[in-house]
């Protein structure tokens, strides 16, 4: 069942990965979609994010017609400013009426969600977890980037397996199948 808007909508989710983003009619429904490579300001910069979202987005808009609303939840935005200029550039730049920015949780959660309570858990390139009660009371796990919390990201992991491996051949930690894996699976 597709959403009513009341306008036309470009949805992006963005990542340290990837970034995918949908262009929605007024009634719901998908009318083109594609995918880029990353967009992730705290990785590669606020310019450089917002470059790789207009180039995006001008590949989905029909004809070059301006969405309407441009909602973009991005790994990496949870610094208010940042989302506030990353809007102000896209909004801008794709002659959007309005342009929202905001973290990559929040949407996800909605759009599996919908109004009621729900739970949400990341695990790709970084990870984290946001709940909603039926009351709308949110609460926030991890999504702080691979420094401060992202236990369970593929980056964390890799890294906790790099270390194992690694001190076990330096003799100070125990034995892991890791050590003899890691070579052939890099290619050595």
């Amino acid at each position: 069942m597709n959403a009513k808007f009341s306008m036309p909508i470009l949805a992006i989710e963005g990542g340290a990965t990837r970034t995918r983003a949908g262009f929605y009619q007024a009634d719901g429904s998908l009318a083109a979609e594609a995918e880029s490579g990353p967009a992730n300001p705290v990785a590669y910069g606020v310019e450089a994010t917002a470059d790789t979202l207009t180039a995006l987005a001008t590949r989905l808009l029909p004809g070059g017609d301006p969405p309407l609303l441009v909602c973009a939840g991005l790994a990496g935005a949870a610094d208010p400013a940042v989302r506030r200029v990353l809007a102000e550039r896209l909004g801008r730049r794709l002659d959007a009426r309005r342009a929202l920015v905001t973290t990559d949780l929040h949407p996800l959660l909605a759009a599996n969600a919908g109004p009621g309570a729900g739970v949400l858990a990341i695990s790709g390139t970084g990870s984290g977890v946001l709940a909603k009660n039926m009351r709308g009371r949110m609460l926030r796990a991890g999504a702080r980037g691979a420094v401060f919390g992202d236990e369970g990201s593929a980056y964390r992991l890799a890294v906790d397996g790099l270390r194992a491996a690694a001190a076990m051949a330096d003799g100070l930690g125990p034995d892991t199948e890791l050590l003899a894996l890691l070579p052939a699976a890099a290619g050595l």
